[in-house]
């Protein structure tokens, strides 16, 4: 089963300006990803794979 970032981010009690700080990247580049007005780059993904120790394969992104 696949997880959204935003679900990432909500199980880890985390806000998007804590998450995005965590992924080097503005609060609004942020949202709009979270949002899926911008799309997630895959070195972005294998970041938060890296980061939070979630395989990359169960990343929805």
């Amino acid at each position: 089963m696949k997880i959204k970032v935003k679900a990432i981010r909500a199980n880890l009690n985390m806000s998007q300006k804590e998450f995005a700080d965590i992924l080097g990247m503005s609060l609004s580049t942020y949202q709009k990803k979270e949002q899926g007005a911008s799309p997630w780059l895959f070195e972005e993904i294998v970041k938060i794979a890296d980061k939070f120790k979630i395989d990359i394969n169960q990343i929805d992104a």
